[in-house]
């Protein structure tokens, strides 16, 4: 039972810390309607090392996740004209 516990404390670290992450990312596409590639680079930080580390874990999943934010990053760059009003205004528009 010793054993269990600091491993479930860390998984629950884990989950909190993505949790964040998610919430984050949502609140910044929300504001400027692009999401930022430092996501991307946190989830690949996270990822890489822990798929090293420890390779029977759910690293690929980061990893993957890390890349398809990076990409989004990449194309709402692209589309960058738009700013966080000009946005903003666009959603009041179209509802």
């Amino acid at each position: 039972m010793a054993r269990w516990i600091p491993r479930l404390v860390a998984g629950l670290a884990a989950l909190h810390f993505a949790v964040a992450l998610g919430t984050l990312s949502q609140r910044i596409v929300r504001d400027t309607g692009i999401l930022p590639a430092q996501l991307g680079w946190y989830l690949l930080a996270i990822g890489v090392p822990l798929q090293i580390l420890c390779p029977v874990s759910g690293a690929p999943g980061l990893i993957v996740l890390g890349v398809l934010a990076l990409i989004a990053a990449r194309r709402g760059r692209a589309g960058e004209s738009r700013t966080p009003l000009s946005a903003a205004a666009e959603r009041e528009q179209g509802s």
